[in-house]
């Protein structure tokens, strides 16, 4: 009746964080980095780049060998005077919204946020 294999799941915790822990403009906490490629950067000098605010989340799940630290958030928030209304979207590099399966993050941009720099 089965000639093909069954398919083979697995399930994780669908929370990526539970709580904020830290706003900064840092690109790196706890072990975690924000590369150019996450904040879209490459090829932008650095004088030339948005400002951005940075809300990190609880790092959540269980430490496995793909995610070694578990599972991490960071929404960023970019202050892009352009944007009459705000935007919420995923890097274009990593559509998904995470490029290694371990850090996922989001871009906020908006006017309004140029009120917060």
């Amino acid at each position: 009746l089965f000639d093909d294999p069954l398919p083979f799941w697995i399930l994780t915790d669908p929370r990526l964080a539970t709580r904020l822990e830290e706003i900064s403009v840092k690109r790196n906490r706890d072990g975690w980095t924000l590369t150019d490629q996450l904040l879209e950067y490459e090829g932008t000098e650095e004088a030339s780049r948005p400002i951005d605010v940075h809300f990190w989340y609880d790092t959540v799940g269980t430490p496995s060998e793909a995610c070694p630290k578990g599972n991490a958030l960071v929404i960023t928030v970019r202050c892009m005077p352009n944007k009459k209304e705000p935007e919420i979207r995923l890097p274009r590099s990593c559509p998904d919204g995470t490029c290694d399966g371990c850090l996922f993050h989001a871009i906020v941009e908006s006017v309004q946020v140029v009120l917060l720099s």
